[in-house]
């Protein structure tokens, strides 16, 4: 006889995410590596900013307009009497 064993429990997805404490090292931890090449991070950054302003600042602006129309019976070219 073969013992089937229980299927784990699912996690919850709250859970399965970091906590504060985790995020709060990796912030730091990110913060003393952008410090030892302060340069290098300073032109990306501008560099960055400076594509994303040029992507927005080259779109074609969106016009919108409403637009209404009389429509009546008769003839489509009146004749000056």
């Amino acid at each position: 006889m073969s013992e089937s064993k229980p299927e784990p429990e699912p996690i919850e997805w709250l859970e399965a995410e970091a906590n504060q404490q985790t995020l709060l090292r990796e912030l730091r931890r990110l913060k003393r590596r952008a410090k030892k090449k302060v340069v290098v991070v300073l032109i990306l950054s501008l560099l960055g900013a400076g594509l994303v302003i040029k992507k927005i600042a080259g779109r074609v602006p969106i016009y919108q307009a409403s637009i209404l129309m009389r429509v009546t019976e008769g003839n489509v070219v009146e004749e000056d009497s």
